[in-house]
């Protein structure tokens, strides 16, 4: 007899605090010894420890989230001032 249980809890599945830029994430030799620090609280002074593996949480942002000032700041000024033909060389 399969007994099918529905929004029960995940199992095996990855927290998201191991992908978001405002967790500080601590692990020990054993899988037991591991903290979880939150930074991305609003109104929180000092970071929150976070007890256990988090499945939602509507201030995630992932590692791979580039913002626009980044962007910005990486980005090359092209001027157009040099007399050069500018794209791709052909040979």
């Amino acid at each position: 007899m399969n007994i099918n249980v529905y929004g029960g809890t995940a199992k095996g599945c990855e927290s998201l605090c191991n992908s978001c830029r405002f967790s500080l994430c601590v692990q020990g030799f054993a899988d037991s010894q591991e903290m979880v620090f939150c930074g991305g609280v609003p109104g929180a002074q000092v970071p929150v420890i976070i007890k256990w593996p988090v499945a939602r949480c509507n201030m995630h942002i992932g590692n791979d989230f580039i913002s626009k000032d980044q962007l910005e700041k990486s980005a090359v000024i092209l001027d157009g001032t040099h007399n050069r033909v500018t794209g791709f060389k052909t040979d």
